[in-house]
């Protein structure tokens, strides 16, 4: 690609809490590089990654970004992401595209919670870690540092570091050391049957751009590609090269690809060969429900732009309209502000919000199994389906679902659209009109028309047939607790920092102050109190 012969091709992924450097790293190691001429700084608002006016009038990473550079014949995509928890689900998705991690730790910040929710998905993920101490240069005392990273190694958050560096980002300190770290490291991508994964995408008023991690296989412009069952015909095909977007023939396996104009593409779809398909968890982390009133004189079509909004981020989701208020599930008020941004600054509308409340969600209690069959009363599509829904022990706030069906019988088209059906209607199907959790959907058995069945039969069944299973069975309502990581900060500090959130006046209903709390907070779905705190809990 662009006459430079590669030899593998690494993607690695930027993490570090806000105001950690880890921005201020990226420009750095790009200055060092040669890709860019001179370290834009935070300050000044000119960086290379942080591109949007938001991020620079905030100083805050909003949406993932993607800068090249080619070293010893061999290129290395640098995934820059946000730095903030509000951004933890698309955040979840970008380390399923890297092959190795850059953790980025302020000498002079506590552990926070974002670190550890990192950690923990790099752990899972098998992913590498280059640990970056940054801002050494402000460090007064070396054994509170070591001290940080002793509290992360007892509680086993380091397995997967294979490097510790100290420097600093914004003094060019050891930058070097951080570059023969990646050199030498050897990744082995091979994934069967995947062509790649969607870790973002961009709209615009014109359309939209699709951001592909390829794994074991190249992808050529008019090649057929497989995106959840639609079968498209790629008819432009770009690959990063430094900060620019280069037309392509073909992109090579492991690289990023980047193709326009395909619509509804969502973050976190795969990419694949003939239907493969592939096991996936949601992690439908929104604690928030807010309403979003767009003024009356603005274009009436502004739905189709919160849905482009929900395609692009895994952090929003919407929940229903009604008289101009689009009704969504948020995590947190950082992302408010953030989608407030892009319905002015991209699709010139303008909104205001309704006071933000707690989401609540609900799961099951037991095994239980329905069907409902073809032609029977009630069903209008061409399908038989019988589910049986499993509940998933524990507060994991995942939804999974496997197949049982024969593939020979029946085409991977069908699966796929039992699944979206699923996935489109998780957040309504709760029972007592919550969004569903911690449940596994096993669909048993199927019985189609070969003449008139559709995939859209089993997306539209689906739906109906969970909802006959739920009428069998009750469910318990969860509410997001507090969780404090005991023994990793002074239980005593955090308790007392939260009574001073929760007692805030100036919260929304049932709203922490989360600007104090992003130090330590982690939410889980549980109808009891992970901890006995009743000065916690804020529901």
């Amino acid at each position: 690609m662009n006459g430079i012969k590669t030899i593998k091709t690494i993607n690695i992924g930027i993490y570090g809490h806000v105001d950690s450097g880890k921005t201020t790293l990226t420009e750095a190691m790009l200055e060092y590089l040669g890709v860019i001429t001179s370290s834009g700084t935070i300050k000044a608002g000119n960086t290379t990654v942080d591109n949007l006016e938001i991020e620079r009038k905030r100083g805050i990473t909003f949406k993932e970004n993607t800068v090249s550079f080619y070293r010893n014949s061999n290129k290395y995509n640098l995934l820059d992401n946000p730095g903030h928890i509000d951004f933890i689900n698309n955040v979840n998705i970008t380390i399923k595209a890297i092959d190795l991690a850059i953790v980025v730790l302020a000498c002079n910040q506590n552990n926070t919670l974002y670190i550890y929710e990192v950690i923990k998905l790099l752990k899972r993920e098998k992913t590498p870690i280059i640990l970056f101490i940054n801002k050494i240069d402000l460090c007064d005392n070396l054994q509170e540092v070591e001290d940080k990273i002793s509290t992360l190694q007892k509680n086993n958050y380091l397995d997967n570091v294979i490097s510790i560096i100290y420097g600093s980002a914004l003094n060019k300190l050891n930058i070097s050391k951080i570059i023969d770290s990646i050199e030498s490291f050897n990744v082995n991508n091979f994934i069967g049957g995947i062509y790649g994964l969607v870790y973002k995408v961009n709209h615009y008023s014109t359309g939209n751009e699709i951001y592909i991690r390829l794994f074991n296989q190249p992808l050529r412009i008019k090649q057929h590609i497989n995106i959840n069952s639609r079968k498209i015909k790629l008819n432009n095909l770009f690959c990063i090269n430094g900060t620019r977007l280069d037309n392509c023939e073909i992109v090579s396996a492991n690289d990023i690809a980047v193709v326009k104009d395909i619509p509804n593409v969502a973050v976190g779809d795969i990419i694949s060969e003939n239907g493969y398909q592939f096991k996936i968890n949601y992690f439908p982390n929104k604690l928030y429900t807010v309403g979003f009133k767009v003024y009356e004189s603005h274009n009436k079509n502004y739905m189709k732009y919160f849905k482009m909004i929900e395609l692009e981020n895994n952090n929003f989701s919407i929940v229903s309209a009604d008289n101009n208020v689009i009704t969504c599930r948020v995590s947190g008020h950082l992302l408010i502000d953030y989608i407030l941004w892009i319905l002015k600054e991209r699709f010139n509308i303008l909104c205001e919000t309704t006071k933000p409340k707690i989401a609540l969600k609900e799961t099951i209690l037991e095994e239980v199994i329905s069907e409902i069959r073809m032609f029977e009363e009630g069903n209008p599509y061409y399908a038989s389906l019988k589910y049986k829904l499993v509940p998933i022990k524990g507060c994991n706030n995942i939804i999974t679902f496997e197949s049982k069906l024969n593939t020979s019988h029946f085409p991977n088209s069908y699966i796929i659209g039992a699944q979206e059906g699923i996935r489109n209607n998780i957040k309504v199907l709760g029972k007592k009109g919550n969004e569903l959790t911690d449940v596994k959907f096993i669909l048993l058995a199927a019985q189609i028309d070969s003449v008139a069945s559709s995939p859209s039969d089993f997306r539209k069944l689906s739906p109906l047939v969970i909802k006959k299973c739920l009428s069998k069975t009750d469910t318990k309502v969860l509410e997001p607790h507090i969780k404090i990581y005991s023994g990793l900060d002074n239980p005593y500090q955090v308790l007392n920092s939260m009574k001073k959130a929760v007692y805030n006046g100036n919260n929304a209903e049932g709203y922490l102050a989360l600007k104090d709390l992003d130090k330590f907070r982690d939410y889980v779905w549980k109808s009891i109190p992970i901890i006995d705190m009743q000065d916690i809990l804020y529901l």
